[in-house]
């Protein structure tokens, strides 16, 4: 267990380096690390709970959340700003993720948001509201535009298309996934959301184990996978847990 400057619920964490790391949290926080073991808290002056983060590099990133949709950093987290207003998502963002440095998308507030400059402009992809695969989302990944998956609250789906989703394999609560080639890992809960629950792939995300040592009392809501023993966890109450 890593020592953790906040106490506050913790949703998303992304890794640039063996010494840079970014962590979105509740309350407006986010956890910036310059040495891989400790963390200042940074904020962006909204008062917005964070859900997801994505760094291009080490200056330039976007956090998203509620109600605040999304803000971004050129300087590395020394100051933000929070861009005019969003297409067609009042709810707020769920998940981001970029499938290149300049293309990403967003999801969240029954849309479906798409990128093609790095995350300061965004267009809506023309989903809607009466759409039911688009809410209580949890994570969005891209591995290839027609190899996606998506965390909902009630489990891990896939898709070809980024629109139509269909249930895949895991019984799960919401929660986030990192894929680093083959290699995969699940931080989120149970499937009744009451306890932590960590699962690992090495097979690009067909067939899931789950981790028996890891303590389950804290809801994880985010990881990081670096090999099949390198691993770190994020998640509530500011827990953080890395595995060697």
């Amino acid at each position: 267990k890593i020592t953790s400057p906040t106490g506050v619920n913790l949703n998303s964490v992304q890794v640039l380096s063996k010494t840079t790391i970014f962590i979105a949290g509740e309350d407006d926080h986010v956890l910036i690390s310059t040495d891989g073991n400790s963390f200042t808290v940074s904020k962006t002056g909204e008062k917005s709970g964070w859900k997801d983060v994505h760094f291009i590099h080490p200056d330039t990133g976007v956090v998203g959340g509620h109600p605040t949709r999304m803000c971004y950093t050129t300087n590395g987290g020394k100051s933000w700003i929070t861009p005019a207003e969003w297409p067609a998502s009042k709810s707020g963002i769920d998940a981001i993720h970029f499938y290149t440095n300049k293309i990403g998308y967003a999801i969240g507030g029954f849309r479906l948001l798409e990128t093609l400059d790095g995350g300061r402009i965004w267009t809506d992809r023309g989903t809607s509201n009466t759409q039911s695969d688009f809410e209580n989302f949890g994570d969005l990944h891209y591995m290839t535009t027609n190899r996606v998956f998506m965390t909902k609250s009630d489990g891990l789906y896939f898709s070809t298309n980024s629109l139509d989703w269909t249930n895949k394999l895991l019984k799960c609560s919401k929660g986030k996934f990192h894929f680093v080639n083959d290699l995969g890992l699940y931080a989120g809960a149970t499937s009744d959301g009451l306890k932590g629950k960590a699962m690992f792939t090495s097979d690009n995300g067909v067939t899931w184990t789950s981790f028996s040592d890891v303590p389950s009392g804290n809801i994880f809501q985010d990881g990081r996978v670096f090999n099949s023993t390198n691993l770190l966890l994020v998640g509530d109450a500011g827990v953080i847990y890395k595995r060697k």
